[in-house]
């Protein structure tokens, strides 16, 4: 079928021959097609934020080789946090630099904003269904922004001839907030190493990077919790914890140890205590068979103990404990 076409001020006209003429507004495409453009540039960014949020319903599983080493596995899951935030952090920043040029600072604080208000949103909805809200999580989501942008300042400021100065500071802060957010990992792989080489040893007082893998508990009853030991008890024979009293009186000092198995019962776990004279140093020598055989119902696993605490029923005694060395020995 033959059209005939002519233009006059922006307006198609197309007529079939012999048929009726018809008329179609360029001014609506036109228009449409810059509405089009415009809202496509924030495809990415929103997609990055409904994937953040989709990520807070959906189990995280670890692999199966990873989950023995519970303090690697969550500082990889943290390092997630700044590596995606990073991300998010350049989209917005490389999507409203197309609107507000150099030297505009206003890309670069709308995707911090962006981030901030993201991240806090995320921990806030991960304390309402049953996941931990972190300020380290929003932290290193700050981080990654942080990181993200001022590489891409870096960039910006090098194609522009800004000066070696100024490219050579966005790189930095870029670098250092990289370094901050690798930090944990890169500490918890110290301590990793550092238990190995001072096996049998898996805890001492004067060492911070074996203190990695414990903390102290408060409350009830206090005393030291080693959350991740050793998980492979299965060739050693003796735990042995160092130990002073400094009070005047006798202290209770109360083991435990559970496996991967455990269902938070006291007969499910291996409960001993020790009295610890006045002014007295001790160093206690546990059978690993003894351990094993402790559970009422079972046979605790020895190849996988996940947790050891040494704790007082006094919790103004604890003050007076001292913890020397905690080891495990073949």
């Amino acid at each position: 079928m033959l059209i005939h076409t002519s233009t006059h001020k922006g307006t198609l006209y197309g007529a079939p021959v012999g048929g009726e003429r018809r008329q179609v507004n360029l001014t609506y495409y036109s228009s449409l097609s810059r509405f089009t453009l415009r809202h496509r540039s924030f495809l990415v960014p929103i997609l990055l934020a409904l994937g953040i949020c989709a990520l807070l319903f959906v189990p995280f599983r670890l692999p199966a080789w990873l989950a023995r080493w519970h303090a690697l596995a969550d500082d990889l899951e943290n390092l997630g946090h700044p590596l995606v935030f990073a991300v998010f952090g350049v989209a917005i920043f490389r999507i409203l630099r197309l609107r507000q040029m150099p030297p505009s600072p206003a890309p670069a604080l709308v995707a911090l904003l962006c981030t901030a208000a993201l991240g806090g949103a995320t921990e806030f909805v991960q304390s309402l269904v049953g996941r931990d809200g972190s300020w380290t999580d929003l932290l290193g989501d700050m981080l990654g922004c942080v990181c993200g942008v001022a590489w891409q300042l870096a960039r910006e400021s090098s194609v522009g001839g800004s000066g070696a100065g100024r490219v050579t500071s966005w790189r930095l802060v870029a670098l250092a907030s990289a370094a901050a957010a690798a930090a944990p990992l890169v500490w918890t792989s110290l301590a990793y190493i550092e238990r190995a080489r001072e096996a049998p040893v898996i805890w001492r007082a004067d060492s911070a990077l074996l203190q990695r893998f414990s903390h102290w508990e408060s409350g009830r009853y206090p005393g030291l919790v080693i959350r991740e030991p050793p998980a492979d008890w299965r060739r050693l024979r003796w735990l042995i914890i160092d130990v002073s009293n400094l009070r005047d009186t006798p202290i209770v000092l109360n083991v435990r140890v559970h496996d991967r198995w455990h269902n938070d019962r006291q007969a499910d776990r291996y409960n001993r205590g020790f009295m610890l004279a006045a002014n007295e140093s001790a160093t206690y020598r546990i059978g690993v068979e003894e351990i094993r055989k402790a559970p009422q119902a079972r046979s605790m696993d020895m190849s996988w103990i996940r947790g050891i605490s040494v704790f007082v029923t006094t919790p103004d005694a604890i003050g007076s404990v001292r913890i020397r060395r905690v080891a495990v020995e073949p």
